[in-house]
């Protein structure tokens, strides 16, 4: 219902803009399929308000970033760019909310993956927990009390512009748009293409959520709790006005399917069309005008051979590609502006034949730059033929080129084909083998194994059938001799066998891949500072992997404010000690800080956020950024 609304929105003020004959106006968003009108590439996607009488230069221009302010994007457009929000990311009176939540079939969690990675500043709306808590049914609306005091909780007040991503490029963001909305607040926006286009733009993400935010998560769901329990919450900063033309009851709907004043429309995909969750959807669908084509899966162009184009700009746009996809290939790879538009033609029908849309193009040569540039039809058919036997089906090794281009780059018959019975021979199956190769690009051309590598591999004490075999043998055969035999020269430097060490990297494959300096900073904390023997990282490695600055330092600071204070429960003992760190934040939290009163809890928190401020100098310095894939 809400992606409906938001779609008719769109359409609702386009029709209006034309119909007063001001300057055509259109986001990116609809650039793509909804509509055939393409907007003038040389301005902004957005309507200016009527007190900005000029017009902004598109920040679609390679080389170019707009300088916005929140007030010139109307209430009235329902979405901005990345390049937008990036220009407004500190604007005080600017919130931004992740909103993702996925259906549970794709087993994603989204306050996992909030945590993981997420716009800086962005807090966490909870669409399962910011719900009706009277009904038995999934994320319903909830009551205005009860949306008035999460928002509130989450420190949303009315005069804040709010903009709203999820994970998945557009899905459950028009929801969360379409709810505030309801409740009366109309400076909300939804990021158009989401966290993925905000990534493929270039642009930073955390990587850690702060403990402000989770803790406002967390408000606001507890406030949510308070609410339909009858309980008193805290100070309501964000007032709500019920826009009731915005929701239809259940009864207003079976009403409508005998007067049939109104279209319903089944806005689901069409997977979810086929299963009727009710039999209301299923009588509701047989009056339904549904398209057969859901707007979140766009078809696969195919370029048609009579097609004739001078410029590889031609090509694209045919292709799907709109001008701002266009202006990130060429950035990132100029030579294509001057390729064989022929061999061009070719080779897009080639991605076009593995179910590959346009929509994925930049991720491939932002990861893979010459893709388009190399002899993708070398051995084609004898490749595709292997793969799709390999893969199970053309649908699944497409996925697997998104995330690892060079599948269709390597030489074939020298490369791939050796690779892969290399590790057959080591007892990989193929079940083991397709996540290897879609994780990790380098397994084909760097894959080795001597006689020392397979004595490391015997001695790690991982049997053929655990699942962290096939994580062993693929980092051992990618990893040099000499740079596997320097880490474990690193870990003796603290007291280590070799044996010890061999069976350490087969429980902890991953250990192979960090750093010499993470090692050398860890150990020494947990022995110098924590006072731990060296041998306690065998038990827990994990010891090893968590951040020392974010994590370790600002536990073991928080523990010595408890004790100093005389409070309790206090962080004393090996095991209370291992505990507590190897806990999530949140809970962590939940544990050592709130469970005190206010006034206490305000204080040690004050203490633990500065401890996370305090970074070594080096670190300080640097950029979380994470472009393009995580590999």
């Amino acid at each position: 219902m809400a992606l409906t609304l938001f779609t008719r929105s769109l359409l609702g003020h386009r029709l209006v803009h034309s119909s007063l004959s001001k300057p055509q106006i259109l986001t990116s968003f609809l650039n793509k399929r909804l509509f055939n009108s393409q907007p003038d590439p040389k301005y902004t996607a957005y309507k200016i308000s009527s007190i900005q009488a000029p017009r902004v230069m598109a920040s679609s221009v390679v080389g170019t970033r707009a300088n916005y302010s929140t007030l010139s994007v109307s209430p009235n457009e329902p979405v901005v760019s990345v390049d937008w929000l990036h220009a407004n990311l500190r604007e005080p009176d600017l919130k931004i909310l992740d909103a993702s939540w996925y259906m549970p079939d794709e087993q994603r969690n989204p306050i996992q993956e909030y945590q993981v990675a997420h716009i800086p500043g962005a807090l966490f709306f909870d669409v399962d927990g910011i719900a009706d808590r009277t009904s038995n049914l999934p994320h319903m609306l909830p009551s205005e009390e009860a949306f008035a005091a999460a928002a509130s909780a989450l420190g949303i007040q009315n005069k804040d512009g709010v903009v709203v991503y999820d994970g998945k490029g557009l899905f459950s963001a028009a929801r969360v748009w379409w709810m505030f909305r309801v409740f009366g607040h109309e400076r909300i926006w939804v990021l158009d293409g989401g966290l993925p286009r905000w990534r493929a733009s270039g642009f930073d993400v955390e990587s850690s959520a702060s403990g402000d935010a989770i803790l406002k998560a967390s408000a606001a769901s507890k406030a949510i709790e308070k609410i339909y329990q009858g309980q008193a919450v805290g100070p309501i900063t964000f007032e709500t006005k019920f826009q009731p033309h915005l929701v239809w009851t259940l009864e207003q709907v079976k009403g409508n399917i005998e007067e049939k004043a109104y279209q319903h429309v089944d806005a689901r995909s069409k997977a979810r069309k086929a299963t009727n969750r009710s039999s209301l959807f299923s009588f509701i669908i047989k009056i339904a005008t549904c398209s057969t084509k859901c707007l979140a899966e766009p078809e696969t162009p195919q370029l048609q051979p009579n097609f004739s184009a001078n410029t590889s700009v031609e090509v694209l746009k045919k292709w799907g590609c709109n001008d701002d996809d266009i202006s990130k290939i060429f950035s990132r790879r100029p030579s294509l502006r001057e390729i064989n538009v022929v061999q061009l033609q070719s080779k897009l029908n080639l991605l076009s034949g593995l179910g590959i849309k346009y929509s994925e193009l930049f991720k491939i040569i932002n990861c893979c730059p010459r893709f388009l540039s190399s002899r993708l039809n070398h051995c084609f058919d004898e490749q595709l033929d292997y793969f799709t036997k390999f893969f199970g089906s053309k649908t699944m090794f497409g996925k697997a080129i998104v995330r690892n281009p060079s599948l269709l780059n390597y030489d074939f018959n020298h490369s791939i084909k050796p690779a892969i019975a290399l590790y057959e021979q080591m007892g990989l199956s193929t079940k083991d083998l397709i996540p290897m190769l879609v994780s990790r690009p380098t397994l084909i051309p760097r894959s080795s194994l001597n006689d020392q590598k397979i004595d490391y591999i015997n001695r790690s004490g991982v049997s053929k059938t655990s699942k962290m075999y096939k994580y062993v043998v693929t980092l051992i055969a990618i990893s040099r001799t000499e740079t596997i035999q320097e880490k474990i020269s690193n870990f003796q430097k603290f007291g280590f066998l070799e044996d010890e060490i061999l069976r350490l990297f087969g429980r902890s494959p991953l250990l192979i891949t960090m750093s010499i300096e993470k090692v050398q900073r860890n150990m020494t904390f947990v022995m110098g500072t924590l006072k731990f023997p060296a041998s306690v990282v065998l038990q827990h490695p994990f010891l090893l992997y968590v951040n020392l600055e974010a994590v370790l330092k600002p536990r073991l600071v928080l523990a010595g404010k408890i004790q100093d204070m005389g409070l309790s429960p206090e962080m004393k003992g090996q095991a209370t000690i291992l505990r507590s760190l190897r806990m999530k934040e949140k809970r962590f939290l939940k544990v050592y800080v709130n469970c005190h009163p206010q006034e206490v809890a305000d204080e040690l928190m004050e203490a633990f956020r500065n401890a996370k401020c305090a970074k070594r100098l080096a670190v300080d310095s640097k950029r979380i950024v994470r472009k393009g894939f995580p590999f």
